[in-house]
């Protein structure tokens, strides 16, 4: 099992170059081809006058700025990808609210690979990562803040039995094949049989697919579930953890779970989320 397209979504107000070089080395692990993806609204919130007339020289310079910047990321995607011969890739750029696009063009690849950088206020710029977890229909890899290399050695499954929890198992099994050592581990207010019953289940499922996997079920305590699991990551020496993403709704982030809502916002690992 392998990835054969891989889509980076780049931000228009943010350095291409970190996320592009990340997933540059991610498509030639797996051989994959690259999907290079950027999307704004080429036309600003309606602005009044006095008068209530559209400032017309202000929409057609809001316009111009958002063309030359796509076509700039352009340059540097092509830039960076045609370094490497052995490298394919595709651009996609246009006009219209990130979020969206993005969740409809995720159909191109198995995997999408975007930025934690939300800014609630201008979702004509930005993605909205909650919203696209929830309607993109497929696995999202949120990169560390700093960008570093993603050696995927130590993976963190941070499991219950649920279906997106499972759907993020199965989806992370390219990654989770080439680790050398996969930690699945419970948070759970005691140890029970059936906990443990769960995750070896899941151990086994991974063991039939070649993974080096063990578990654990861990009692939190008076501690937080977002705290324990980074915990745990730091004492594997994980520098990736695999989650389901869960909400309540699919308007907005702050609508999903707490443990989710934490997990995306801590950029101190690579994060692997399927919903």
């Amino acid at each position: 099992m392998s990835y054969r397209r891989i889509m980076v979504q780049l931000d228009i107000d943010s350095p291409a170059k970190p996320r592009l070089r990340l997933a540059c080395e991610i498509a030639r692990r797996f051989e994959a081809e690259l999907i290079g993806f950027a999307a704004s609204e080429a036309r600003p919130p309606l602005l009044l006058t006095n008068t209530f007339a559209v400032d017309v020289d202000y929409i057609a310079e809001y316009t111009q700025k958002i063309e030359s910047r796509l076509k700039k990321l352009r340059q540097e995607f092509e830039m960076e990808t045609e370094s490497d011969g052995d490298l394919h890739a595709v651009w996609r750029a246009m006009p219209g609210s990130p979020t969206p696009l993005l969740a409809t063009h995720a159909r191109e690849a198995d995997l999408l690979i975007v930025g934690t950088d939300v800014d609630f206020q201008n979702v004509e710029r930005t993605v909205d990562v909650g919203a696209l977890i929830l309607s993109a229909g497929r696995p999202v890899l949120l990169p560390a803040e700093d960008y570093r290399e993603l050696k995927g050695d130590n993976v963190l499954v941070a499991w219950n039995d649920t279906r997106e929890a499972r759907r993020a198992v199965s989806d992370a099994l390219p990654f989770l094949v080439r680790a050398d050592h996969v930690l699945v581990a419970m948070i759970a207010p005691q140890e029970t049989d059936e906990a443990h019953e769960s995750l070896l289940d899941v151990v086994r499922f991974l063991g039939r697919h070649g993974c080096k996997a063990r578990s654990e079920v861990i009692v939190p305590g008076s501690r937080q579930i977002p705290e324990v699991l980074t915990e745990t990551a730091g004492r594997i020496g994980a520098d990736l953890m695999v989650f389901g993403g869960y909400g309540h709704s699919r308007l907005r982030e702050w609508a999903m779970g707490g443990v989710t809502r934490a997990l995306i916002h801590d950029g101190s690992f690579h994060r692997f989320v399927s919903s």
